[in-house]
């Protein structure tokens, strides 16, 4: 069974726009066993590169997520300076208008429909199977 999770996180990011506004549309934490795990496309499963989130920005007007940071519950420290993000958006990373950008942990990403397809800074997501908490910060923490 395959374990797709969906999740409508909305928020509003005045660093950027008033009206800009970021979702993640759907979490894989799990990929299945077989070749049907294989979420990125280039032809291997793997259980940290296939696990991906996707972002959609709900705004009319484009958003400029360079800098952000995104942490699962393991690498997330309240202390400024003492966290370890498992992935850090690179400068000039704008999604478009109602656009998407997908995050995997690893892996060649082929094939894969969004605006903006990346593999995470580490190369690793560590999504916990249960009980994890994904955070974002954006570029001014």
């Amino acid at each position: 069974m395959k374990k797709i999770y969906t999740l409508f996180l909305l928020f509003s990011l005045a660093s950027y726009s008033l009206s800009a506004q970021l979702i993640i549309n759907e979490v894989l934490f799990d990929p299945p066993n077989d070749i049907a795990g294989d979420a990125n496309g280039d032809g291997t499963r793997s259980a940290s590169a296939d696990e991906f989130i996707e972002f959609i920005n709900m705004s009319s007007t484009p958003l400029d997520i360079s800098g952000y940071k995104i942490y699962d519950t393991t690498n997330y420290d309240l202390l400024p300076g003492t966290d370890t993000p498992r992935h850090t958006v690179p400068e000039s990373t704008i999604i478009p208008a109602n656009g998407m950008y997908v995050l995997f942990g690893g892996g060649t990403p082929t094939g894969i429909s969004g605006d903006i397809v990346e593999t995470s800074t580490t190369g690793n997501l560590n999504l916990s199977n249960s009980g994890d908490v994904i955070t974002i910060t954006d570029a001014s923490g």
